[in-house]
């Protein structure tokens, strides 16, 4: 390969990751409308959204006074617990679009329920989530919108497989860093 093809497919690779990042906040957005706040997601996972929690995970309002945080934590179990917001379910999006979404951990996993598009993210991580990314890059190289713009990325891939993607997103992050979307966002009311 010369280095001119490879240049186009490290600038395909980084248009889509931009892209993706991009796509991003629009999961933030479900998951403030849902009821969420991604601070508390993202600091305490789970207990910031499963409406029940496993047997030993709960905070009574006697261990708040001995638990760092306790009563922070306490009240925003009793907020969530009144939410009863279930792991997966439907969010629709300011443009009518029809969403599955998925809660799982200190993120949330969104699919567009007519485009199959995935956007994965999750809350306070200062990285590009490859593993996201690579399963977003699935869906772009099979989408009408985006094929033509990742032609040479889709001739790599089919010559080294997938995860071969992971070295080049490597490079380019030595040259042109990215910037994942993390919290510093801000997120819209409804």
């Amino acid at each position: 390969m010369s280095e001119d093809e490879k240049q186009l497919i490290e600038r395909e690779l980084y248009n889509a990751i931009t892209h993706f990042v991009e796509r991003q906040k629009l999961v933030a957005q479900a998951m403030v409308d849902l009821g969420l706040d991604l601070e508390e997601v993202g600091q305490y996972g789970v207990a910031a959204w499963a409406a029940e929690l496993p047997p030993g995970w709960a905070i009574t309002q006697h261990d708040a006074e001995r638990v760092p945080d306790g009563y922070k934590i306490y009240n925003m179990r009793k907020r969530i617990e009144a939410l009863r917001l279930p792991d997966r379910g439907i969010w629709i999006d300011r443009d009518g679009d029809e969403w599955e979404y998925y809660l799982h951990g200190k993120g949330c996993l969104l699919t567009n329920k007519r485009t199959g598009e995935p956007i994965d993210w999750e809350c306070n991580v200062p990285t590009l989530e490859i593993w996201f990314f690579l399963q977003y890059l699935e869906w772009q190289l099979t989408s009408p919108d985006w094929r033509d713009r990742l032609m040479h990325t889709q001739k790599w891939i089919q010559a080294r497989g997938l995860d071969s993607v992971c070295e080049l997103i490597r490079e380019i992050e030595e040259t042109r860093p990215i910037q994942p979307f993390i919290l510093r966002i801000r997120v819209t009311d409804r």
